[in-house]
């Protein structure tokens, strides 16, 4: 059990995904100070309708966008652990803290073919939508993140299937339900309404090219 600053708030974040946040409201603002000078983590949980989801992501931060007079500030987070939240502590601090428990996936082999053909799927979309520069050309470009979390970052999920997929323990089932996914959209992904849509939902950085 690990105790943790948590900032609840409607998005979601995958292990190894890198976003952007703007922090306004004072208790984060402290939330974030004292991270930068501790070198700590916290937690984002996704936030809908009043309600919390007890699976979220640890994040680091890894750069100061831009610090405002007034005290606001931009700051780029990256996934680091997903955990459930076991305990949450209101009062102690200024914002939120929790007791949480990290997870990793079960030891099930990955399906290399199952990941290839994710990869081809993710390849037609986002060529479409964000241009051949976008495209994978093996999946060492991946890097060290799981593909499927890679693979999620830009192939137009809404908010409640990426916390559906962050919750999933396997990334067999991962890239089943992002193949199937994929498979759906790609018929109508060059239709207008469907690029604005994944356009939309990304907001992630794109991560550095592996040599």
């Amino acid at each position: 059990m690990k105790t943790i600053p948590l900032f609840p708030i409607g998005i979601v974040i995958f292990p190894g995904a890198t976003l952007p946040l703007h922090i306004f409201e004072v208790r984060y603002r402290e939330l974030v100070d004292t991270c930068l000078k501790n070198n700590t983590e916290f937690g984002i949980n996704f936030v809908e309708v009043a309600k919390m989801h007890n699976v979220g992501c640890t994040v680091k931060i890894t750069q100061m966008l831009e610090k405002y007079p007034d005290g606001r500030m931009d700051i780029a987070v990256t996934g680091q652990k997903r955990y459930h939240l076991k305990n949450m502590r209101d009062g102690e601090q200024k914002y939120y803290v929790g007791d949480i428990e990290t997870f990793d996936d079960s030891d099930d082999e990955v399906d290399v073919e199952l990941t290839i053909e994710c990869m081809e799927s993710y390849n037609d979309i986002v060529k479409v939508v964000f241009g051949a520069h976008e495209v994978l050309s093996s999946l060492k470009e991946v890097g060290p993140v799981k593909p499927s979390f890679f693979f999620a970052q830009k192939c137009g999920l809404t908010l409640e299937q990426k916390q559906e997929l962050l919750e999933m323990n396997s990334e067999n089932k991962r890239l089943e339900f992002l193949k199937k996914h994929m498979g759906e959209i790609l018929p109508k992904v060059k239709q207008v309404e469907y690029i604005e849509n994944i356009i939309r939902s990304d907001g992630y950085f794109k991560p550095p090219t592996i040599e």
